[in-house]
């Protein structure tokens, strides 16, 4: 399901917010105006990352609440996002020893965008998401983003566009 990527990633200061405490087990909260849109359960990104980190660590108990601000499948990284800052504040809550490096390699396993999201500054990246390179700072802007409300799916924007308009394969 991965697709192969040429881009420039660059990081907002609005966003999602996370919020992590100790905790018996393992509990995911959602609030905010995006909140209906997503499920807290065993598919969304935070879970998986929590899961995926217990799996290659220990076992360990968290709470964490999402303040969902992004609209959800719009294409602008919010679940990659959130699911790297689920890894970086498991890893500082549970003092666990493991690399940012290693961290990637859990987070490529999860979403091509999510390795980029852990480093968290402007980067070129290829492949399906392994290879990350620094970019320049990049100038300050001010930009407007228009969501129309409908989901996007980024497996279902790269379906279509390996198709051609009769809905053949595109071969390009």
């Amino acid at each position: 399901g991965f697709h192969l990527l040429d881009s420039l990633i660059a990081f907002s200061d609005f966003g999602d917010e996370l919020t992590i405490e100790p905790a018996q087990g393992l509990s995911l909260q959602i609030d905010g105006p995006f909140a209906g849109s997503l499920a807290a359960d065993g598919e969304n990104l935070i879970v998986k990352a929590a899961r995926a980190l217990m799996a290659k660590t220990r076992p360990f108990g968290a709470a964490i609440r999402l303040t969902k601000r992004l609209p959800v499948a719009s294409g602008i990284g919010g679940g990659s996002a959130d699911g790297a800052a689920a890894l970086l504040g498991l890893r500082a809550l549970h003092g666990l020893d493991v690399s940012d490096h290693w961290l990637r390699q859990i987070g490529l396993k999860l979403g091509a965008d999510l390795p980029v999201c852990l480093m968290g500054r402007p980067s070129f990246v290829g492949g399906i998401g392994e290879d990350i390179v620094a970019a320049p700072p990049l100038p300050a802007a001010n930009l407007v983003l228009v969501n129309p409300g409908l989901p996007l799916p980024t497996v279902e924007v790269f379906r279509r566009r390996a198709q051609g308009p009769d809905g053949a394969r595109n071969s390009a």
